[in-house]
């Protein structure tokens, strides 16, 4: 059965898996833990007119807001292309290419072509690209995000656009090699840990408060580490295991058995010892 061979890596290399806090906790490949290197603080201002008034688009006073006051008000932080990208990563080479007319008003300067993108070639519906991968991996999911999704969607539709897309387009990685975000939006591959990344990382780009639970996942035969979301929708929390309702390869592309169900009715074979929350922290119990 899919749902055993996905917690058989638990079992066979629990070093690897126990290392998903160590590892994220100095922070590996998933940008979005307790650092502002992920965090949209243009999607932040303009959410919140308050803060933008005061601040502007300053990116540390509005990162320094959000951990100090904005977080326990309730505010959600998000992600998003204009905010992630910087003169450091920012493939302005490849600007510049795709875009000869922008050239040849602004010239090549990467900073100057940059502005341009934030400013304006945004909202002209402009492509942009990284030099980092772990940047491009979020850039591609703001490119899925946009194709799935749109503004007009309740919570609830852009929730079941990206469960379902991530069903029918990823499959487990049985290799148990590929563990983040970047393999299961590149690769279209990855164990629990990479699925419940790139959810999370899904739900902060369309805005839906998400986190990345950890624990056990029992399918009646055995028990292992796992990794699965929660999201509020409305003030009420859900529990969403993509991994478990991908059964593409058995002639079940998508499934909603583990599709927004109660903790309470997740805990009859999950059992929860930590998670995860992007910017702020990781709890383990214990």
């Amino acid at each position: 059965m899919k749902l055993l061979k996905k917690i058989v890596i638990a079992l066979s290399t629990v070093f690897i898996v126990v290392s998903f806090y160590s590892t994220t906790s100095m922070a590996g490949e998933y940008i979005l833990f307790e650092n502002p290197e992920g965090f949209g603080y243009y999607s932040y201002a303009e959410m919140y007119p308050d803060l933008y008034q005061v601040y502007g688009y300053d990116k540390d006073l509005l990162w320094n807001h959000y951990v100090n006051n904005g977080y326990s008000e309730g505010r959600l932080a998000m992600v998003d292309r204009r905010s992630i990208l910087t003169v450091e990563n920012f493939d302005a080479e490849r600007y510049a290419s795709d875009n000869p007319d922008v050239v040849a008003v602004f010239g090549t300067d990467p900073y100057t072509l940059l502005m341009h993108y934030k400013n304006s070639g945004y909202l002209e519906g402009r492509k942009v690209y990284s030099t980092d991968v772990r940047i491009q991996g979020v850039l591609d999911t703001c490119d899925v995000a946009d194709l799935i999704t749109n503004a007009s969607m309740t919570d609830m539709d852009k929730i079941k656009a990206v469960h379902d897309w991530m069903c029918y387009n990823l499959t487990y990685d049985y290799t148990y090699s590929k563990y983040s975000y970047l393999n299961a939006i590149s690769e279209h591959t990855a164990v629990c840990q990479g699925y419940a990344e790139l959810f999370d990382l899904f739900m902060h780009i369309v805005g839906i408060e998400s986190k990345i639970v950890t624990g056990y996942g029992n399918n009646g035969q055995q028990t292992g580490l796992h990794a699965w979301n929660e999201v509020i929708v409305n003030g009420i929390t859900y529990a969403i295991d993509v991994t478990w309702d991908d059964l593409g390869e058995y002639g079940i592309p998508v499934r909603y058995t583990y599709y927004m169900i109660s903790p309470r009715q997740i805990a009859a074979d999950h059992w929860e010892d930590g998670y995860y929350i992007a910017y702020r922290y990781i709890h383990i119990n214990g």
